[in-house]
């Protein structure tokens, strides 16, 4: 099998060559453009009536078939078991943001989906690179950052839910769907780049927005804030980063949604214009919305709000930044990570977990030897001046490897009450405001310290490459964070 880094290092090459794996402009930024695209990804299928309420089709069920055929065209829902969606309740979407720094193009795209593999992500850097040099710009791929909602209300993309343990859940017309319309959003952001100022502030929502389902209980309060306005006032664009799993709705729904980041991008949207873009980050382990009400829609349209109401409270006063203060220092590199689960290697192999058959490969070589093959992890990390650092994490990562308080509750009974804690993003983080990709440019799983490690709790534990993926993750990640800061 091939490697991530023999995938990955052609991507790499192509931005290297032209702008270098480390940026570091000392010149001020002259000027700030900003651009933003949205592309549907609603998948299409044929809707049944469940006359017996167990979210599956049974035969005799009545269905539109809209092909004639005879037979139910569906698919699998990703998350809370075995599931096939009844109907549409809100529309998905692949959102971009373009910012042009200094002459140079980056874009982030969010995507309504339940994950997305690091093959699918490289497949579109390649077609909207070679779309955007049909049209003489420039953005290399290792700028194009690719993160997905993580809703449990979209299409299984991942493989694991689907009808039986060996069955995988994924449709390949569905996450070609994706491919193409993500592309097209981030064409058509960086086709739409105008003359921008960048407002940069965050949000504290904790209680009454978010609880910890799993020990040990911590929360990261913090909401990611950057917006792009006009300098003539409106706003383009308005990105969102948030350590909450969108599953309000929960898991006896069986329509598809994107759940409460709906209801927060229709409200910002309707408020305060531009396109509002929801980023998942820290979310690992288990952040969920607080309970408020029953688990439905009312309760996401409940939680999608209030959010929305705090960031508007925070995007109130802040004034636009210095265009001098927001020179781009940008870093790319690789972390790897040795596979830890014998289940996730036979569903790779088996082609049930989607899109990493061609990124595993085996090594002797520490940290590999032993495993059931490693994987290269891309990591990138973009710094604008002393104000804000932006940090792509490779999957579901718990609160406690980003703002510290590592600790083993008194009743974990797991295998490694000796590990020692990680360390942590905030301690290498230099800047006051800071803004988390979760589940981007790869999707690892839950990423939990080991010590906390405890399988006979819950079987989430399973979902996630091993118990020393964390250390592996963290220890490559603030070196580079120390290497950003530093400019080395």
């Amino acid at each position: 099998m091939k490697s991530y880094h023999l995938n990955w290092l052609p991507l790499v090459l192509v931005a290297c060559l032209t702008t270098g794996c480390l940026e570091d402009d000392t010149q001020p930024v002259q000027t700030i453009r900003a651009g933003a695209g949205i592309m549907d990804v609603t998948p299409s299928f044929e809707p049944y009536t469940d006359q017996n309420g167990n979210l599956l089709y049974d035969p005799g069920e009545p269905f539109e078939d809209l092909d004639d055929d005879g037979e139910l065209d569906s698919l699998y829902v990703g998350g809370f078991g075995a599931r096939q969606p009844t109907g549409v309740h809100d529309p998905l979407w692949a959102r971009t943001v373009a910012l042009e720094l200094g002459g140079e193009i980056f874009t982030f795209t969010s995507v309504d989906t339940l994950g997305f593999s690091a093959g699918r992500m490289d497949a579109i850097r390649i077609k909207v690179w070679r779309r955007l040099l049909e049209l003489d710009i420039k953005c290399p791929t290792e700028h194009m950052i690719f993160s997905s909602t993580h809703s449990h209300q979209t299409p299984d993309t991942i493989g694991i839910f689907g009808p039986a343990d060996l069955l995988k859940g994924w449709d390949e017309d569905y996450l070609q769907l994706l491919v193409d319309q993500a592309t097209e959003s981030v064409v058509a952001a960086v086709e739409s780049l105008e003359p921008a100022e960048l407002v940069i502030t965050s949000a504290e929502a904790g209680e009454g927005y978010v609880i910890d389902l799993r020990v040990p209980d911590i929360i990261d309060p913090y909401v990611g804030i950057l917006q792009a306005r006009s300098p003539e006032g409106p706003v383009i664009a308005t990105m969102i980063a948030i350590a909450n799993h969108p599953e309000a709705v929960f898991g006896s729904n069986a329509e598809i949604s994107s759940d409460f980041p709906h209801y927060l991008r229709e409200k910002l949207e309707a408020e305060i214009g531009g396109t509002a873009v929801y980023f998942s980050s820290d979310l690992g382990m288990m952040q969920s919305p607080a309970r408020i009400g029953d688990h439905g829609f009312e309760r996401a349209r409940v939680i999608g709000e209030a959010y929305a109401d705090k960031i508007m409270e925070a995007l109130a006063d802040p004034l636009p930044e210095k265009p001098e203060d927001l020179v781009p220092k940008f870093l790319i590199d690789t972390v790897t990570v040795a596979l830890g689960s014998e289940e996730l290697r036979w569903a790779i192999d088996l082609n049930i977990l989607e899109g990493y058959g061609d990124y595993l490969y085996e090594s002797e070589d520490p940290p590999c030897a032993g495993s059931y093959g490693c994987f290269d992890i891309p990591i990138a990390m973009l710094r604008l001046g002393d104000l804000l650092t932006m940090i792509t994490l490779p999957g579901e990562m718990t609160p406690e490897l980003v703002i510290g308080g590592i600790y083993r509750p008194d009743d974990c009974t797991g295998p490694y009450p000796e590990a020692p804690a990680e360390p942590h993003l905030m301690a290498h983080i230099e800047t006051p405001q800071r803004f988390l990709f979760g589940l981007a440019n790869a999707e690892m799983g839950y990423i939990y310290p080991k010590m906390t490690f405890d399988p006979a709790r819950s079987s989430a534990y399973d979902n996630s490459a091993g118990p020393d993926t964390a250390m592996l993750l963290m220890t490559g990640m603030t070196d580079m964070l120390d290497r950003l800061n530093n400019g080395d």
